[in-house]
């Protein structure tokens, strides 16, 4: 299981789904802004998930191995800062699940409004 539920689990939460102005950024800001990262500095849950826990790092930069990715993301988050773009992350596995399921079982609800 490369990441929440599967290799999609880490684009399906709330916080990355495209907001209104959003469509205005370049593809790195939208890859970024459109993942969910966790666990970003273990080791362990690199290497068990392939570097999916970190998933817009990966989106960024898909040709760099994934072993560099816990000693780069600092670096990769004040980047991105520098630049405005938001990077979405969750503390581990079981809160990307976590808020994954949350975002699927409220976008299944036909009474939740509270998606926009």
């Amino acid at each position: 299981m490369p990441g929440p539920a599967g290799p999609g689990g880490s684009h399906i939460q709330q916080q990355c789904q495209r907001a209104p102005g959003m469509a205005d950024t370049d593809w790195s800001a939208g890859q970024v802004e459109t993942s969910l990262d966790y666990s970003i500095a273990s080791p362990f849950w690199t290497a068990v998930t392939g570097g999916l826990n970190t998933q817009s790092l990966h989106h960024v930069l898909p040709t760099v191995c994934m072993s560099h990715f816990p000693d780069m993301y600092r670096e990769y988050e004040e980047i991105c800062a520098k630049h405005g773009v938001n990077v979405r992350q969750s503390e581990n596995l079981a809160t990307a699940t976590a808020s994954m399921y949350d975002f699927i079982f409220r976008v299944n609800d036909p009474k939740s409004r509270d998606l926009e």
